[in-house]
């Protein structure tokens, strides 16, 4: 699962409790990112997801 605009990732996070496996947000702002990762959530940048993009089941935005 791949969320762009992340923010905090609780939106993925739920998603994730719900059954969706390893969570990757994409946000702008360090200081999101790092709340995201708190919760379980992966970084990535935006070279990294777009090279690997076939490899999420779910793309939001």
């Amino acid at each position: 699962m791949l969320e762009i605009g992340c923010g905090t990732g609780r939106t993925t996070f739920a998603l994730y409790k719900k059954g969706f496996q390893n969570p990757t947000g994409i946000d702008l702002t360090p200081a999101m990112l790092n709340e995201a990762e708190k919760i379980g959530m992966q970084q990535t940048s935006l070279s990294t997801a777009h090279h690997s993009i076939k490899q999420f089941s779910l793309l939001m935005v």
